[in-house]
């Protein structure tokens, strides 16, 4: 097994806070609040968000390299999602 940082096990942890969250809210908030939260745009945006925060955490949890590729796509897709609300 690959040696996990504290560092690594924050980001991972952050990860699925973060998919947690934006899945929670794209079922519940967005779909009973309806209107703009659930126009293509933004409801596609949040459920990326949530997708690639759980891929990314996997990844890194099976430890490989590829992880960089990830969470680089994580974090561009999460400033994404910020912006929008």
């Amino acid at each position: 097994m690959h040696q996990m940082t504290p560092a690594m096990q924050a980001c991972i942890e952050e990860c699925l806070r973060c998919h947690s969250t934006c899945l929670g809210t794209a079922m519940n908030h967005c779909l009973e609040a309806g209107g703009k939260h659930v126009e293509p745009h933004h409801f596609r945006l949040m459920m990326a968000c949530a997708t690639i925060c759980q891929t990314s955490a996997d990844m890194m949890l099976i430890g490989t390299p590829h992880h960089k590729h990830t969470c680089a796509e994580c974090a561009e897709i999460c400033e994404e999602c910020v912006d929008c609300h």
